[in-house]
């Protein structure tokens, strides 16, 4: 088993997209959050032994997937946006299977969130202000910028500097998942990769419900209430 693991092709990938303080995951879940209108992957990093890439997805060359297993920190959400890009036909991008660093740093105790499991895994101590940054903010937010004003004008610049930060901040991540995985994998039990896989699998899926069902009985329950409420001796209390 250690062999045919070793023997796999792994590769790393990381999505930012368009958040705010009233649609975000948190909010939604992955895949509300991937349909909602709003939705927007408008930067993809990522990375492996022999490649590393970060930029729009309409400019990736998804055959790099191919025969791959994508690594990503909350698998879930990464899997959920490369299948809604997959499901618009303008991204020819390969089914994929998913290993998840949260689920493997969470199984060694390290934290879920990725700040937390690289500072206890590599022993960095990486900053989410950049993302942060973005609440509200899309990439062309920044892409805007004037080079014929950047010498004299410091706003052009720091649009420039956020930029660039922004793609940096991206292509690390991919690599921080990256190291995690080919540093720690081999202490993540096989049962407990499939139950990760499995839990995954039932999010993805949902709670399925028969909504004709549950209307009809919302109006019954509905009807009871109210005949019960006509049944009390409503009134004045009697004092004493």
């Amino acid at each position: 088993m250690a062999l045919f693991l070793y023997m796999q092709k792994y590769i790393a990938i990381d999505f930012e997209t368009y958040y705010d303080t009233k649609y975000s995951i948190k909010h939604y879940g992955n895949r509300a959050f991937c349909e909602h209108p709003e939705f927007d992957a408008y930067l993809v990093a990522i990375y492996g032994d022999d490649y590393e890439f970060v930029g729009h997805p309409i400019d990736v060359d998804w055959n790099i997937l191919n025969d791959k297993i994508a690594i990503a920190h909350n698998a879930g959400f990464d899997k959920a946006i490369l299948d809604k890009l997959r499901a618009s036909e303008k991204y020819p991008i390969p089914e994929i299977d998913f290993v998840c660093t949260a689920d493997l740093s969470v199984y060694l105790g390290a934290g879920r969130k990725l700040d937390e499991a690289v500072k206890n895994l590599l022993g960095l101590t990486i900053s989410k202000e950049v993302r942060k940054n973005m609440n509200g903010k899309t990439i062309d937010d920044l892409k805007d910028w004037d080079e014929t004003k950047l010498a004299t004008n410091k706003a052009e610049r720091k649009k420039k500097s956020d930029y660039e930060a922004l793609l940096k901040y991206a292509l690390d991540d991919a690599k921080y998942c990256y190291e995690i995985w080919t540093k720690y994998s081999d202490q993540w039990p096989q049962v407990e990769r499939a139950l990760a896989k499995h839990t995954r699998g039932m999010a993805e899926y949902g709670v399925q419900i028969d909504t004709e069902k549950l209307d009809k009985y919302l109006k019954r329950a509905n009807e009871i209430k109210e005949f019960c409420e006509s049944q009390i001796p409503w009134g004045k209390p009697h004092l004493t």
